[in-house]
């Protein structure tokens, strides 16, 4: 793809929907789009169509299957009715809102919302669990058992996997990178993490995506091909709570889902994208601008590797003055100062050491160049003599019942992990609002945040790597070898593009078998940054 996507989402085409209407001689419910039509079929397999007008071809999704109360609850539908009233949001958006009965329970209900730009082939639909008896979503085989969809894309005998957070070591920052497949990963069930899938043939291209962000290879949603070209979207872990009741108060939310279908190619369906990302995504369209930042961890990285000094050696009023006038004349919007800017972590002061002023004089240059200033934090933790840690230390991250020891954090005083998901959020955030008041940040940057510092059930609530793929097999004997390198935890799949020998050798963490065609279907398991080796030729001794 030439230019690329460049948000997570999950889309599904339906432009200008000027209201409910009915299929003429069908009961079926179709919302009308520009150059398509979304229809609700509600059959037992297919819950709704996507079709573009042009081509006439359409894409077919089955609905959510759920597990509630220990058994399979599959997506068969009485009448679809449509709830309300279109809502027209500020954003050049409509929202329509239709809900069907479960047969197999029918004090059980799927609604369903489908936002519509007015004139982008793309749009974002979410599935509602709601329930008016005793009923609870479960994980009898101790792990999330929910599908939020099935699209079948029979013309499609290669697809292509964006994904949107792979961390790239060489140049230390994330990247899209996109990974094709084809017939042997239909055949091998290959599954992925996406968050975007897409697909080009004879003049017209599809996409499917979801909403959720996590650094790859760490899975919570992944994709699974099928053999009969079908592409599942399921969930992995972290969905759902086992046990979590589905009432009319608390309703099951799925992410957001998002498709598409255009007459055009992969390029033309990406420039719709983007623009539906910018214009059409989300109703505060202040955060989807896309502001040119810099960020002074830029040259203090460099001056601690480049010059031997510390990172935080020029981390000084007059230093980030002179910053400001080079950045105001890069054209540079939005100018962030990283990690040094604060006394100790869980407080969040200005470091009069390092600003005597506490930052005045760095907003007052930066709104008389119409800039905005942004902060770095680390909303994990808090230093051993904050007030926050004092007040919060039931909060601290706790893992097996064991507290993690104290760590410095940039060369400031050393903190103690703490955890998200619990009342330490609500001080937290409570800290950025007094420094939107006080300081005038306006761009917040969260960094280092890593998913797993803390396991306690008390809490109300990974870092993956970036795998890298290197095959070298000799075509004639099947001898060579495959290495998936990875920089963080997570796991990963892999089919051969060679027919290896079916004699091997392998690391650790390595599951191998073969499928039909003799190809090699590799999945590898990572705890820490290291790589996995197949040795193809020799013998498992």
């Amino acid at each position: 793809m030439k230019k690329g996507f460049i948000f997570i989402v999950i889309t599904m085409l339906a432009g200008m929907f000027p209201g409910y209407s009915q299929i003429a001689g069908s009961s079926s419910t179709v919302l009308k789009g520009k150059d398509f039509v979304v229809s609700l079929p509600n059959s037992n397999k297919i819950l709704w169509q996507y079709q573009e007008t042009k081509t006439g071809k359409s894409l077919d999704f089955a609905g959510p299957v759920f597990e509630i109360d220990g058994k399979k609850m599959d997506c068969e539908l009485s009448e679809i009715q449509k709830i309300g009233e279109p809502v027209k949001l500020n954003i050049g958006v409509t929202e329509y809102v239709v809900q069907g009965t479960f047969r197999q329970m029918p004090d059980l209900f799927l609604r369903i919302t489908f936002r519509v730009p007015d004139s982008n082939p793309v749009v974002r639909f979410r599935y509602e669990l709601i329930g008016s008896g005793n009923h609870k979503l479960t994980k009898s085989g101790g792990t999330d058992n929910l599908q939020y969809l099935s699209v079948s894309v029979p013309e499609f005998s290669k697809i292509k996997e964006v994904k949107l957070s792979e961390f790239n070591e060489m140049v230390h920052s994330f990247c899209l990178s996109e990974r094709e497949m084809d017939v042997r990963n239909f055949n091998n069930q290959t599954s992925f993490m996406g968050p975007i899938v897409v697909g080009s043939k004879s003049g017209y291209s599809f996409l499917v995506a979801y909403e959720h962000g996590s650094q790859a290879p760490d899975v919570f949603l992944e994709y699974t091909l099928s053999a009969d070209k079908t592409i599942a979207l399921k969930a992995v872990k972290g969905n759902y709570s086992s046990g979590l009741p589905v009432t009319k108060e608390n309703p099951y939310q799925s992410v957001w889902l998002e498709a598409a279908l255009i007459q055009g190619d992969e390029d033309l369906l990406a420039e719709n994208y983007r623009q539906f990302i910018l214009r059409n995504m989300s109703p505060n369209s202040e955060t989807r601008k896309p502001y040119i930042f810099y960020n002074t961890w830029n040259f203090q990285e460099r001056n601690k590797h480049w010059y031997n000094k510390a990172y935080l050696a020029d981390m000084t009023m007059e230093r980030m003055l002179q910053e400001i006038e080079v950045a105001y004349k890069m054209g540079i919007e939005v100018f962030v100062v990283d990690a040094g800017w604060f006394e100790k972590t869980g407080d969040w002061q200005p470091s009069k050491t390092r600003f005597p002023d506490e930052l005045k004089t760095v907003k007052a240059k930066l709104d008389a160049y119409g800039m905005k200033l942004g902060l770095w934090f680390n909303p994990t933790v808090a230093a051993k003599s904050s007030s926050m840690l004092a007040k919060n230390k039931d909060c601290m991250q706790t893992h097996n019942g064991k507290t993690g020891k104290p760590f410095p954090i940039w060369e400031t005083e050393e903190s103690y992990g703490m955890c998200l998901v619990s009342p330490y959020r609500d001080a937290f955030a409570d800290e950025l609002i007094r420094l939107a008041k006080e300081v005038g940040v306006r761009y917040f940057k969260w960094d280092a945040i890593g998913q797993y510092g803390c396991n306690e059930i008390i809490r109300d609530g990974a870092v993956g790597g970036s795998p890298e793929v290197y095959e070298k097999i000799n075509k004639e004997n099947g001898k060579g070898a495959v290495v998936v390198f990875s920089s963080h935890r997570g796991s990963y799949e892999y089919v051969s593009r060679s027919k290896p020998s079916q004699k091997y050798w392998s690391t650790k963490g390595v599951e191998l078998k073969f499928d039909n065609e003799g190809y090699a279907v590799i999945k590898v398991s990572f705890e820490k940054a290291e790589a996995k080796i197949v040795y193809f030729g020799v013998d498992q001794k």
